[in-house]
């Protein structure tokens, strides 16, 4: 292109102007860096930065902790007085487990799969629900006890319902069925509630005046229900 004024031309404008608008571009650029860019990176990596060694700047989450000082033993049933070993505190959630529990009707009416000490997090690993009795045509029924295996016998645990005869020989009438209430006596006895079926109850009835009653305790929630077995003075008792 050639620059003309009054017919004459004007030897090296355009490399000059040329040189003008790319070095106004540059200083453009260079204010843009160093005042807009550059601070917005540095605001995010210090955020970044914060949020990993500041608790205060760290995000924070609900969850439900065991009291200092308390404890929740294993097999135990998460009732009102469980409940009020609970708290619901903020922690930040880099020093969380994967999975977490946040509100007590998460656990209420539940089971401690695991003791939990004072201080420890809820986690869904750590309770189960109830045993399955408490659903369908299950019902409660009281049965007194011969002894109470040295006060082992403790709401929320499972037992195996033994019936004993005179001959030594016994039957198990219920199996693996949580206990709902213990109560105990002076006379060694014990009286417990626990669901049963409209089988296992007529069983019970038709051997309630014959037999002594004895509970099985289940050291573990996680073991295996044993098969009922049932002598042939209970099924002679049950056919009349």
């Amino acid at each position: 292109m050639k620059w003309m004024v009054h017919g004459k031309r004007l030897p090296g404008y355009y490399p000059r102007i040329l040189c003008i608008v790319l070095t106004l571009l540059l200083a453009a650029l260079s204010y843009y860096y160093h005042k807009v860019d550059l601070p917005e990176k540095l605001r995010e990596q210090e955020t970044c930065l914060r949020s990993t060694m500041d608790l205060n700047a760290m995000e924070h989450a609900t969850v439900l902790m065991l009291k200092e000082g308390t404890r929740l033993e294993k097999g135990s049933a998460i009732d009102e007085v469980a409940l009020a070993k609970l708290e619901q505190v903020e922690r930040p959630v880099l020093f969380l487990p994967d999975e977490y529990l946040s509100g007590t009707e998460q656990v209420m009416g539940r089971i401690v799969e695991r003791t939990i000490s004072g201080g420890e997090i809820l986690v869904p690993q750590s309770i189960k629900s109830q045993d399955n009795r408490q659903e369908g045509y299950y019902r409660l029924v009281s049965v007194t006890l011969r002894g109470n295996l040295l006060g082992s016998l403790v709401e929320g645990k499972d037992i195996d319902l033994l019936a004993h005869r005179d001959d030594g020989t016994y039957e198990i009438l219920v199996s693996k069925t949580p206990l709902m209430q213990v109560d105990f006596d002076k006379s060694r006895q014990t009286e417990i509630l626990i669901p049963v079926d409209d089988y296992e109850q007529r069983l019970i009835e038709k051997v309630r005046d014959t037999v002594a009653f004895s509970a099985r305790l289940y050291l573990d929630p996680t073991q295996p229900e044993a098969p009922c077995v049932e002598g042939p003075g209970v099924e002679e008792d049950y056919a009349h």
